[in-house]
């Protein structure tokens, strides 16, 4: 997938899909990137210099290829560095970006819900919406059922050690 990318005008990412949960991440770090490249007000070896690499090496290689390539057509140059091998050494996942700081995957663990089970009470065996849910959670709808849910759950990585969003009411 991100082979194709670009058909969409991105820098090629050969291993996009080697950790899903970053897909959304390393996307948006490559729309960032084509941004600065696409900036026809300055030169090519210039544009380059603004992407924010952090390796002397491949900047310089990437100027090069950027000046041979051109930068005006970013479906052009970008197809080649996926057509020809000698240029995989180009795709977005060899990027050495100051900004790409290692990004933890946030994930939200839910624990199980407080909920009774059909089949718990005896009487769910005259209800004909339980008797056929044996041993499923279950939660009462209604005036009957309750107002309020407990729900515990994980957050990791742990949010308290990372700074609140500006402008949030935690800041």
């Amino acid at each position: 997938m991100g082979a194709a990318f670009f058909e969409l005008g991105l820098v090629p990412d050969l291993e996009l899909l080697t950790d899903p949960a970053m897909v959304r991440t390393r996307t948006g770090l490559n729309i960032r990137q084509m941004e600065i490249l696409t900036q026809a007000d300055r030169p090519d070896r210039q544009r380059v210099l603004n992407l924010g690499l952090t390796d002397r090496a491949f900047r310089a290689k990437l100027s090069a290829f950027a000046s041979a390539a051109g930068l005006d057509d970013p479906r052009e140059w970008t197809r080649r560095i996926v057509i020809d091998r000698a240029n995989w050494q180009f795709s977005f996942h060899r990027w050495p970006l100051r900004d790409a700081r290692d990004v933890e995957a946030a994930s939200i663990i839910v624990a199980d819900l407080p909920l009774p089970q059909a089949g718990d009470d005896p009487q769910h065996a005259s209800n004909p919406l339980l008797r056929n849910l044996a041993g499923q959670p279950f939660l009462v709808a209604g005036q009957q059922g309750p107002n309020q849910l407990p729900v515990t759950f994980e957050a990791r990585p742990d949010p308290a050690g990372y700074p609140a969003w500006p402008g949030s009411p935690h800041s």
